[in-house]
């Protein structure tokens, strides 16, 4: 009996560790959808600042241009908002795991 609840613990431990792994994904999937963003935006930015200084080549393109930064910034927004879901739903799964065993709460800050 004492073995059964042993092997269930580390099957538990081991099922969390493979949530931790995936919720720092996307921790990281988070900041790249953020810096997607802000970088797109940033450049957009600049180029709207500093289009009496550009070269006629970028304004024939300037359209084109603001098209890739807009899609790009809109693909961030998705990136993030998609990894936030996520995140919040592999919390509650370890969450349901503390509580299911209190040993687990214990290990977990």
């Amino acid at each position: 009996m004492a073995r059964d609840s042993v092997k269930e613990e580390q099957l538990l431990l081991a099922e969390i560790q493979v949530l931790l792994a995936e919720f720092r994904t996307h921790l990281s999937l988070v900041r790249t959808g953020t810096a997607m963003v802000v970088g797109s935006s940033s450049v957009g930015f600049l180029l709207v600042a500093n289009s009496v200084n550009v070269s006629e080549v970028i304004t024939d393109y300037s359209a084109v241009i603001y098209f890739i930064l807009m899609v790009i910034g809109a693909l961030g927004l998705f990136m993030f908002f998609r990894s936030e879901k996520k995140i919040l739903e592999i919390r509650e799964i370890i969450k349901e795991s503390e509580r299911k065993n209190k040993r687990i709460d214990k290990i977990m800050v």
